[in-house]
């Protein structure tokens, strides 16, 4: 059984990347500050300022597989100045230090990057398009993606589309953040000007799955649904099918220049190498609904 170190997983992917890797795999996560504590999964500390101690852990961990979904993505965050190098460190610093100190092991590395690499001007994007990143997080995994290019000799990255699910408890998702609010009776902001191929967090960690067993290296996938929606048609569309009333979702107010951003991708060249499907919209929020139903 393969060994697979997931950083970042007290977070809302690497945690439900755990959940469901952990039957096919011996995986073992990191956390920063809150542990996550997920049976038969096996939780270390780590910080990537502590650059000996990072060391220390993956010499003595030994992983096949190292796969990197620490950093936040919060816009508000990313885009304050005074988070810049907290973000470069998370995004670009602390996975170059993971994939050196690995590669002595003949570690497969694994970054899980963002949309934002491009510049949002005409969506539908495919791997070898141009990157043209306008955002500071767009450009600090531009960086981190050319880092692991140049320093890993078995390497994926992986570029998602928004992922559209519940987090764990001290790290709620922008979901969790619309149930509470609408169960309160409260209204949400929503941008009705930034396009993207949202997918649902169940469908990619199969795809993150297929995409272990499939031995495939040093290579760039794009992986998201098959609709283009802003988030405020994603939440209306979600909204109806629980019956929230429509005058909780307030469209929030754009600069000029973001009136027709698209950050879709193109995801042909995952459904030809794993033989994986991505999801319409309609389907997505089919799977939303019924994990619902279950929690």
């Amino acid at each position: 059984m393969k060994t697979i170190l997931i950083v970042g997983g007290s977070g809302f992917v690497g945690s439900h990347l755990a959940l469901r890797l952990r039957d096919e795999y011996k995986v073992m996560t990191t956390h920063f500050r809150h542990a996550q504590r997920i049976p038969g999964v096996t939780d270390y500390p780590l910080s990537v300022h502590q650059l000996d101690w990072s060391k220390e852990l993956l010499l003595d961990l030994q992983p096949d597989v190292i796969l990197y979904a620490a950093g936040r993505h919060s816009p508000q965050w990313t885009e304050d100045p005074a988070n810049a190098r907290a973000m470069d460190l998370a995004h670009v610093g602390g996975p170059s230090t993971l994939v050196s100190n690995s590669q002595v092991m003949g570690t497969k590395f694994i970054y899980l990057s963002s949309p934002l690499v491009f510049d949002g001007a005409r969506g539908n994007y495919h791997e070898s398009d141009i990157l043209m990143p306008s955002s500071p997080l767009g450009r600090a995994k531009v960086a981190g993606e050319n880092s692991i290019k140049n320093r890993a000799l078995n390497y994926l990255i992986l570029r998602s589309a928004p992922l559209v699910g519940r987090g764990p408890a001290k790290n709620p998702t922008f979901l969790d953040q619309w149930l509470l609010a609408w169960g309160r009776g409260r209204a949400v902001e929503l941008d009705d000007s930034i396009r993207h191929s949202y997918a649902t967090i169940e469908n990619f960690c199969d795809w993150v799955a297929q995409t272990l067993a499939s031995g495939l290296k040093n290579k760039v996938l794009h992986f998201g649904g098959l609709s283009r929606v802003t988030e405020y048609e994603l939440a209306h569309r979600l909204a109806e099918r629980l019956e929230v009333s429509p005058t909780l979702l307030h469209r929030k107010k754009a600069p000029s220049e973001q009136s027709s951003l698209d950050y879709s991708l193109n995801t042909t060249a995952s459904v030809r190498a794993l033989e994986v499907q991505p999801l319409l919209l309609q389907q997505s929020l089919d799977l939303i609904q019924q994990h619902l139903l279950i929690t």
